[in-house]
């Protein structure tokens, strides 16, 4: 027995073969794990932008249309093509009390704001991330909110 011990060690230190095909086969399944983490936060970064740029483009077109909630609205989801499922966008008006820039009550959009107070518009946009099909990680609904004065 010892001797057939000894005889497969050394065979073993002369045999080489496959030693990179073993060691690749340990390796491959963490990188694959990290390169999908890597992906999923690219898309996680992604999503931000798009968000954020849809909230813009809300409040773009509400500063140019003042009265348009729905129009606001539509020109925010309308920067976010192909979303599925659907984003939402959600538009509130308020006038600040006199001398601040945030803060008061919510007013209807149409509505005139008293002397010396301006009106702001908020858009928010939400929507579900995108993730990579098959892949566990749990991210959050993405959020983007824009306050704009339109007045």
């Amino acid at each position: 027995m010892r001797r057939w011990i000894s005889r497969l060690a050394g065979f073993a230190a002369l045999n080489r073969r496959g030693v990179a095909a073993v060691e690749f086969a340990v390796i491959a399944p963490v990188l694959i794990i990290l390169l999908a983490g890597a992906a999923n936060v690219g898309l996680a970064v992604d999503h931000t932008i798009q968000l954020s740029n849809a909230a813009r483009a809300g409040a773009q077109y509400a500063i140019a249309n003042q009265n348009d909630l729905t129009g606001a609205a539509t020109a925010a989801l309308a920067a976010l093509p192909g979303s599925n499922p659907p984003p939402t966008a959600i538009m509130t008006c308020t006038c600040p009390p006199s001398g601040q820039s945030t803060g008061g009550t919510a007013v209807g959009c149409t509505t005139t704001c008293a002397t010396g107070m301006a009106r702001y518009v908020t858009v928010t946009v939400t929507m579900a991330p995108p993730q990579i099909a098959g892949l566990a990680f749990n991210v959050a609904t993405g959020s983007r909110t824009v306050v704009a004065r339109v007045q």
